[in-house]
Formats: C-alpha cells, structure tokens, sequence
C-alpha cells in the first residue's frame, strides 16, 4: 500500500477504510474471476446438488451483523471459508460431469446471455479458483 494512502481517501468512512485495508491482502493486478458469467452459472448450479447453499460458490457469505453490512467497494462482496475449500473444490469436480449431462437449467426467469459452451468454461474456470485456493490453503474473497 501506498505511504500516501490516507491523501486518496475521499470520505474516510469505515467502507472506504475497509477498502483501503483489505488492498493489502490482494492485488487487483492479479485478480481472478468469472466475468459477467457468474448469475448464469449460479442458475446452472442451483441445478445440483451441493453440500452448501449454491450462492455460497459464487458470491460468498456476507460479513454483516444487524446494524452493519461491510461492503468497501460498494458493490458487494463475499467470503468463502478456507475450511470450506477443499469441500467444495472437490464436489465441484465430481458434480461436472452432471452439469455437462444436463446442459443448460431450464428456468423460466433466468434468460441466458452465454452460450452452453461458454457456461462449462465458467464452470471450469470456478473449479480452477478454487483448485488455487486450496493449493495455498486459503479462502476467498469475492468482489462484484
């Protein structure tokens, strides 16, 4: 982090320094992630069954209490436990080819913007995050 930091600051509100904070733990250079394909592969998913609710693979668990939300971007995010990784990167693997078998989840308010071939490289692309995750022993953080 910059030595600077506190002179980018617009409002120093807790979000903003929750933003600034979490900067040393990941670098934005170096994200990964799902694009704009995770709501479609979120209904693909909501089509298996997980051990975990199937938000909790996409967007994460929410840090909140009942008079605080944290959400530093302001656009939302999520956490995915390191306990919960290798659980869920192995299920991920073993549900894929009932995801390939089922195609693409027939729900009536979801419209598709990706095509089935896309959707398994979204798919494959979750596995692979999490797979890093594991290799390193660490959960996620999910930033929208």
């Amino acid at each position: 982090m910059n030595h600077n930091w506190e002179r980018e600051m617009e409002n120093g509100g807790i979000q903003e320094l929750a933003d600034f904070a979490m900067t040393c733990y990941y670098s934005p250079e170096e994200e990964i992630g799902l694009s704009y394909d995770w709501d479609e592969l979120l209904a693909a998913i909501s089509m298996l069954s997980t051990t975990f609710e199937p938000d909790y693979y996409i967007l994460g668990h929410t840090l909140e209490s009942e008079i605080f939300k944290l959400d530093p971007g302001g656009m939302g995010i999520g956490f995915i436990y390191a306990e919960d990784i290798a659980v869920m990167h192995n299920e991920l693997i073993n549900l894929k080819q009932s995801f390939i078998d089922n195609g693409m989840p027939k729900l009536e308010d979801v419209v598709y913007e990706i095509a089935f071939p896309e959707l398994i490289e979204a798919y494959e692309e979750l596995i692979l995050i999490y797979n890093q995750a594991e290799e390193i022993n660490c959960g996620l953080l999910i930033t929208f």
